[in-house]
């Protein structure tokens, strides 16, 4: 067996097997790094764990990746109830988002974990921003309107 990427690590050294956390760990690494990765290389080191919160008594991860050749770097955690994802881009990040977040939905982005990472809202400054989105579903449909806007494709 090959070596392990670096999230799969994280998770096997700091989760049970029973772990709900395992859901939302294999989440951003199979279905987000995928969205947002070019190459297969990118894909299998996307995530770095950079700092950890806790949620129902669980230990969770706070996601981060670097995308240099996009100028796009990202912060998210779960807490069970909902993502707070924060943005840093090169680029401002105009795109249509439908439906699957609002700025008046900033108050719930408590940033467990990234707090350092939490900036204003998407109106405020569409180019670092903050945002509360409610589930998977729409955490995906967040990033393929970002990779179509900026024209990340795959080599």
């Amino acid at each position: 067996m090959g070596e392990r990427d670096r999230l799969t690590a994280w998770a096997l050294e700091n989760l049970s097997e029973n772990s709900p956390a395992w859901s939302q760990v294999m989440f951003a690494r199979d279905h987000v790094a995928s969205i947002l990765s070019r190459k297969y290389e990118q894909y299998r080191n996307f995530w770095d764990v950079v700092g950890t919160h806790r949620s129902k008594s669980i230990i969770l991860p706070v996601f981060h990746a670097n995308l240099e050749k996009d100028g796009l770097r990202i912060w998210m955690r779960n807490n069970f109830h909902d993502w707070n994802i924060s943005i840093d881009s090169d680029h401002p990040i105009t795109c249509d988002f439908p439906d699957v977040f609002s700025d008046d939905n900033y108050h719930y982005c408590f940033c467990q974990g990234m707090e350092d990472h939490k900036f204003g809202t998407h109106t405020e400054n569409n180019q670092k921003f903050t945002v509360s989105i409610a589930d998977d579903y729409e955490v995906y449909t967040f990033f393929r309107a970002i990779r179509k806007h900026l024209g990340i494709e795959k080599e």
